[in-house]
């Protein structure tokens, strides 16, 4: 339950507060709620339900006082202002013995004395009855004074309750399908604005769904179920009788037919074979007739003493124990399982009573979680603002239903519209590279490609340039210094008995908070330090021992030589055990003037020369492909490690499906990604359905992505895209079928339209289809450019 008021959130904490202390009475049922600056939300149980406006009829603004003052006992508000307003009139010691007391001795001592001055507030709730008194100490009158008009603003809420009850203050209550996009923020409220004490991961707001609303129209259909789902539903629970026998199974599942229905269904010939031999009857109420059988005909003569029936049987079976409401209740059970969504009009029909008693009859099976009322049918059978009624079952079966059909309804798009895609979604048009402004537009593209291993020397010289205009390489320095983002080697080989790093070795940029992520599913050999060289040990020794360093520090501590450094270092960055603060540590291993400093056997080491930064291990020793405690401890369950990647793969593609995993290196099988993304389509994070053809499968997308993939599948303008044949969205023999592409960092790969028809190596053309003479002037002219930036870029190597 949403309610938008933009009161501020004084006024909104207070009449959260208040509005769960009355559902929690009416109830007995300890709701979650949440308020905010301009909204209210209360997450109800899946067996309330009741008319979308009672729950203002609550609250007035003559018992408002009383009802916030209990509901603010139990809360966190309450406790922290008494401990505030214990310490400082000294009730509650803040230093002893010249030193300051521990918060934790403060907070016992403050409730020790809380229990003196306000037993009930920490007396057992079992031995509680009723409300509880609250006393008239100062120290209490002040702190209620203090959450009820500093915390919360009551006189202010009292105000609004009462333009409510004169009428200057409208109410609009609209019963929707999914969530509006105003709710959308306080479903993802943070702890602040918790009204309660559970914690965020266990809020029910995570399960809610939401819709994907990319056009006006979208916005509009969250109040409608599809006609032709419910349609669907009732041809589905409705018996098909054959026979004698499964006619009467019809009337004994639904309690009896009306005359109207058994015409219909053509059952008339059945259900006169049925009174014949004394199964059922047709008995007549004041507002119509109905089949009955017999062993359902008691329940009639308890709601109608002086029943009609025709022929005039008896009834099979007793039912002295329970009254006339009961047996109403019975019978609208049956009714309801059988018919789906109805109104209270058409039950009074059927069972010939008055609206009186069918209210009161489904209020209580409202009250016992069985039934929900609410518009549904809006196919123009039923007036659209009478209310109806539903058994709780089958409306989660129409609301499932309404998910699949909203996934038939996603046309898929062809590979080559897909790839077009991908290159809108990731910014290789020009316009989106000039669109990009550092650092925030490096962050957004390292975020994108979070994970993906690439050669070292690639991601400057293509990778980053293809996205971002005006790459320069002191803001990557930048983001890695700041600890936003670490290079890392993920994926280690096992069969090289010393790995070393180079121009070519693959390096991924991952958040630093989230390498426990990656590193639970990273693919790396089991190694010891047994395997290592002599200088990686030593070099582990010092960087175990001091911590973080600079390479003239491990130098002069060593007491050898620089080159002996820079192998041992290359060797555990080939081993994915030490990383720098920026990225100019790794160019300095890949230099351009390696080879002839090598010639020399020397290396020189000139602090003005030196410009990466400190040296540290990370936390993968001894690590056999478990997550490291350390990194557990922030990254938490390996579901949620599961649940993170899938977020990168969906930020990454915009549409995730198994065959895009064979790209990927450090990634948990499908199995496992795909309970995460099938628990985030039920909260509503993402769409489900058929997006591209061509691949089996489930197939999952972002909101964002399928309006985007939309506009690209209507797009008829050809564009020419260039990629490195390094880039990951070089999917040739994966997603495109067609022979691999290898991986070459000095080659290039030409799309036209979102197919790949060319391939570009030391300035030669390679054709990989046939076109016509004008695509192919304007295929050269977008791989001539390619070969000009890449040939203007300037020269990111420092070495030591």
């Amino acid at each position: 339950l949403v309610i938008h008021s933009s009161f501020g959130i004084r006024i909104n904490r207070a009449w959260g507060l208040a509005l769960r202390k009355r559902f929690c009475r009416k109830f007995n049922f300890e709701l979650q709620a949440a308020a905010l600056e301009d909204a209210i939300i209360l997450s109800l149980g899946p067996t309330h339900s009741f008319p979308i406006d009672e729950p203002m009829r609550y609250l007035s603004s003559g018992n408002i006082a009383d009802v916030l003052s209990q509901a603010i006992l139990d809360t966190p508000f309450f406790a922290t202002r008494w401990r505030w307003n214990a310490s400082i009139a000294l009730a509650v010691k803040r230093f002893s013995g010249g030193s300051k007391t521990p918060p934790q001795f403060q907070r016992s001592n403050a409730e020790d004395l809380a229990s003196l001055v306000f037993p009930d507030h920490l007396a057992c709730a079992e031995n509680i009855s009723g409300k509880r008194e609250i006393p008239d100490h100062p120290l209490i009158r002040q702190t209620m004074y203090d959450c009820l008009h500093d915390l919360m603003d009551m006189p202010g809420l009292k105000k609004v309750l009462e333009r409510l009850e004169n009428g200057s203050l409208n109410l609009v209550c609209k019963d929707l399908a999914g969530p509006s996009p105003l709710a959308e923020e306080i479903l993802s409220a943070r702890n602040y604005a918790f009204l309660d004490d559970a914690p965020a991961e266990e809020r029910r707001t995570r399960l809610v769904r939401s819709q994907a609303l990319n056009t006006p129209e979208d916005a509009v259909s969250l109040g409608v179920i599809d006609e032709s789902v419910i349609r669907e539903i009732r041809e589905e629970i409705w018996p098909d009788a054959e026979n004698m026998d499964e006619c009467h199974d019809a009337l004994m599942v639904l309690g009896g037919i009306m005359d109207k229905e058994a015409e219909s269904c053509s059952w008339t010939e059945l259900l006169d074979s049925l009174a014949s031999t004394g199964r059922a009857c047709l008995v007549t109420t004041s507002a119509s007739q109905v089949w009955v059988a017999a062993e359902r005909l008691a329940y009639w003569e308890r709601i109608h003493p002086n029943l009609g029936k025709s022929p005039s049987i008896e009834a099979v079976g007793q039912i002295e124990e329970i009254d006339r409401d009961q047996a109403m209740v019975e019978l609208l059970k049956l009714r309801m399982q059988g018919i789906g969504p109805t109104s209270k009009l058409e039950l009074a029909v059927f069972l010939g009573v008055p609206d009186t008693d069918i209210t009161r009859s489904l209020v209580n099976l409202e009250q016992s979680g069985f039934a929900m009322r609410g518009v549904f049918d809006q196919s123009g059978q039923q007036p659209q603002d009478l209310e109806q009624w539903c058994e709780r079952r089958l409306l989660w079966r129409i609301r499932q239903r309404s998910v699949q059909s909203r996934r038939k309804r996603i046309s898929p798009v062809s590979i080559n519209t897909f790839m077009k895609f991908l290159f809108e979604w990731q910014g290789l048009s020009n316009e989106a590279r000039h669109l990009r402004s550092e650092p925030e537009g490096l962050m957004e593209v390292l975020a994108q490609l979070e994970g993906v291993e690439l050669p070292a020397t690639v991601w400057e010289d293509a990778i980053i340039p293809d996205r971002l205009g005006n790459y320069s390489p002191q803001a990557l320095d930048m983001l890695c210094s700041t600890g936003r983002i670490v290079w890392v080697r993920l994926n280690v080989p096992g069969h090289c008995p010393l790995r070393s790093s180079n121009r070519l070795s693959p390096v991924a940029f991952v958040p630093r908070s989230a390498l426990g992520h990656w590193f639970a599913h990273s693919r790396s050999a089991p190694y010891d330090m047994d395997g290592l060289s002599w200088p990686a040990r030593r070099l582990v020794e010092l960087l175990e021992n001091g911590g973080a360093q600079f390479f003239e520090d491990l130098v002069n501590q060593g007491g050898w030589v620089a080159s002996e450094v820079r192998n041992g270092l290359s060797e555990l960055v080939g081993s994915g055990l030490a990383v720098n603060d920026n990225f100019e540590g790794m160019r300095s291993l890949y230099g351009k003037s390696l080879s002839k400093r090598r010639k020399r056997g020397r290396w020189s080491v000139n602090p003005r020369d030196d410009g990466a930064g400190r040296w540290s291990l990370l936390n993968r020793l001894g690590q056999q492909g478990e997550l490291p405690e350390s990194s557990m401890s922030q990254s938490g369950t390996r579901w949620d490690s599961v649940e993170y990647i899938a977020k990168c793969l969906l930020r990454r593609y915009g549409v995730v499906f198994r065959r895009l995993l064979d790209q990927e290196s450090s990634c948990p099988p499908w199995r496992d990604m795909l309970y995460c993304l099938r628990r985030m389509e039920a909260r509503g994070d993402i769409q489900g359905g058929r997006f591209v053809h061509g691949f089996a499968g489930e197939q999952f997308a972002l909101s964002e992505a399928v309006g985007l993939l939309k506009r690209c599948g209507s797009r008829q303008v050809e564009r020419v895209h260039s990629i490195n044949t390094c880039d990951p969205l070089n999917l040739t023999g994966i997603v495109i079928p067609m022979d691999r592409v290898p991986m070459n960092r000095k080659a290039r790969l030409l799309f036209l339209d979102g197919k790949p028809v060319a391939q570009q190596v030391n300035g030669e053309t390679e054709w990989l289809t046939d076109l016509d003479f004008e695509s192919k002037l304007e295929v050269s002219k977008e791989a001539s450019n390619s070969v000009r930036k890449a040939r203007s870029k300037p020269n990111f190597v420092h070495p030591m």
